[in-house]
């Protein structure tokens, strides 16, 4: 039951816990464990994705409630780090403009183009040196 729950970095970290406590209850209600807090805890950490797990492991939290907290604090800052690196990595070319997004700017820069067109019909040209 447990050998396929994994957690994922692309789900939501809450959704992974529910979903262990209810294979644990379940689990827990079909065997007569023995040290049940240090199983669970055990196969909490032992389900968490690679990067978190050696990160609470190292830490070695006490209990089931701190490593699930742990677990989570190392998981939103992993999936930080990641999204700086996409942002890094993405080129700093522009995207490319929208069919929607000219119809909102071409109006607006013909709208200008057209008052700097009549500014320039009241400009009286000046000559240019001893006259």
């Amino acid at each position: 039951m447990m050998d396929n729950l994994n957690q994922s970095l692309d789900n939501d970290f809450q959704a992974f816990v529910w979903e262990f406590e209810a294979i644990w209850s379940k689990l827990v209600k079909a065997t007569a464990l023995e040290n049940v807090d240090f199983l669970k805890l055990t196969k909490f950490v032992d389900c968490l994705h690679v990067k978190v797990r050696d990160k609470v492991k190292i830490d070695g939290p006490c209990t089931y409630e701190e490593a699930v907290a742990y677990a989570q604090s190392r998981t939103k800052k992993l999936l930080k780090k990641q999204q700086a690196k996409q942002v890094l990595a993405s080129p700093l070319v522009p995207k490319p403009i929208t069919r929607e997004e000219l119809q909102v700017i071409q109006p607006f820069v013909d709208a200008h183009v057209v008052a700097v067109d009549r500014r320039d019909d009241n400009v009286e040209m000046i000559p240019y040196g001893p006259g």
